[in-house]
């Protein structure tokens, strides 16, 4: 299993995506891109496990 990764990390790779911070409702941050398309990622003590990463690294840039 990967490693956990700082929120701070998590944020920089989805804005590369295209997504931004939309809201957080507890533990759940959920960005968005233009397109409309949700990534929710849970974060606890400012950690997210590093499985996100990889979903992450397999997102296609949205095109506007």
């Amino acid at each position: 299993m990967p490693s956990p990764v700082r929120l701070a990390v998590v944020v920089q790779l989805l804005k590369r995506k295209g997504f931004f911070l939309d809201h957080v409702r507890g533990s759940h941050h959920v960005f968005k891109n233009s397109a409309g398309r949700l990534f929710i990622v849970r974060v606890h003590k400012g950690q997210v496990k590093g499985a996100y990463v990889k979903q992450i690294e397999k997102l296609q840039i949205a095109s506007p």
